[in-house]
């Protein structure tokens, strides 16, 4: 699946494969975990998603610098942008067909 992400006069398109292979284990987890929160209307803090994850806050804070990185979340306010947004359900999406299948 292609993401498209309109920037002014400019359209910026990235495969969700793309975003995949470029992400570490903690930052996926970051990713889900956002996506997760939200979808649950729950406030995302870098204190929460360690606390969830089992993660020092350091570890939350670095992969949320790499997700900005790559378009996929805003740091400050600790939540996806619409890409990561797009990125985090297809992810979902492609793991619930996985489950389905199994």
């Amino acid at each position: 699946m292609d993401h498209r992400l309109n920037a002014g006069n400019r359209i910026y398109v990235q495969s969700s494969d793309t975003v995949g292979s470029m992400i570490d284990t903690d930052t996926n987890l970051v990713l889900v975990s956002l996506f997760e929160l939200g979808r649950a209307d729950r406030p995302a803090t870098v204190e929460r998603l360690a606390r969830q994850l089992g993660r020092s806050e350091a570890v939350i804070r670095a992969s949320l610098e790499r997700l900005a990185q790559q378009g996929l979340a805003d740091p400050v306010r600790v939540r996806l942008t619409m890409l990561g947004l797009a990125a985090a359900v297809s992810r979902a999406q492609a793991r619930s067909s996985a489950v389905r299948a199994a």
